[in-house]
């Protein structure tokens, strides 16, 4: 976000859920594997279901790419200690 608001760009949208972009069809099993091991127990991603898309035409594929993109942390909410 900090290089879009310095070459004065949009920021990129947001992802609700982890987001593996193909670039090429056939790396869309690679990513559907990739996705499974996100949901492993123990993983920060176990709870959410990773989606799975390709690259957008109006946008230049590089040759084997797949990008993950991973939603914003959330705040760690702390239960008040009992003292």
């Amino acid at each position: 976000t900090r290089t879009a608001a310095l070459r004065q760009q949009r920021p990129p949208v947001p992802w609700r859920q982890p987001t593996f972009i193909v670039h090429e069809a056939e790396l869309k099993p690679c990513a559907d594997a990739l996705g499974q091991l996100l949901q492993q127990p123990g993983s920060a991603w176990a709870a959410e279901k990773p989606w799975v898309t390709a690259l957008p035409a109006s946008l230049k594929a590089q040759p084997r790419t797949i990008e993950l993109w991973l939603p914003a942390p959330q705040p760690v909410l702390r239960q008040p200690s009992k003292e």
